[in-house]
């Protein structure tokens, strides 16, 4: 069974939330609506700080795309 965004919250398992949060971000951006940039930056800027805990290759790499994606993403 899939966990949903606020299971992950509910866990408190932070890694699993930087993914959820990096994907709804990048799912947002996609849909091209109205405030789609802004609540994609939001989402990012959080996944961001709670990447800032991990030190392991593969959470510097997810934190570097996502500084990428924020960097891209400017209004």
């Amino acid at each position: 069974m899939a966990l949903g965004f606020g299971d992950v919250r509910q866990l408190d398992d932070r890694w699993q939330l930087a993914l959820a949060l990096d994907g709804l971000a990048n799912a947002l951006l996609g849909s091209g609506g109205r405030g789609a940039v802004g609540e994609a930056r939001r989402l990012w800027e959080e996944a961001s700080s709670v990447l800032a805990g991990y030190d392991d290759a593969r959470a510097v790499g997810l934190r570097a795309r996502i500084g990428d994606a924020l960097a891209t993403s400017r209004g």
